[in-house]
């Protein structure tokens, strides 16, 4: 069942993908706002890769991988996890669906929110693993 949600995940998130590039190229508007829409498109692509690619790792995979990330220490993976791969492409979406694209104010104070929702995102991700980490590990 894992695999199967994992699959259609995957097939989803391409399938936006597909449509959000349609957008973008249909899109009456400056080629920046078309870039973000291209931006974004690609993310969600990356996104199906990753979400494929998870539907044959095992649980000890993962703690092994988990292992490995977390010597890396909290800030590297709340920056990693949370701004990069959430605050960013989160942000970039709400500015590019959001028809203000003038207001460089709004942009840029929506932009720095997002990259701070994506701080706390990482480090919930953070502590969430941890405690997954230690559960699974006295559990094997």
């Amino acid at each position: 069942m894992k695999k199967l949600v994992l699959v259609v995940l995957a097939i989803f998130s391409v399938s936006l993908s597909g449509l959000i590039t349609f957008w973008g190229i249909n899109l009456n508007e400056s080629l920046w706002i078309k870039s973000l829409y291209f931006i974004l498109a690609f993310y969600l692509l990356l996104l199906a890769y990753k979400v494929f690619t998870m539907r044959n790792k095992t649980k000890t995979n993962l703690l092994k991988e988990w292992e490995q990330i977390r010597k890396k220490g909290a800030p590297y993976i709340v920056l990693k996890k949370g701004v990069i791969e959430w605050g960013i492409p989160i942000g970039i979406t709400y500015v590019t669906l959001n028809k203000y694209y003038d207001d460089a104010l709004f942009f840029g104070m929506y932009f720095v929110l997002f990259l701070l929702g994506g701080a706390l995102v990482g480090w919930f991700y953070y502590a969430g693993m941890e405690r997954d980490y230690e559960e699974q590990k006295e559990s094997l």
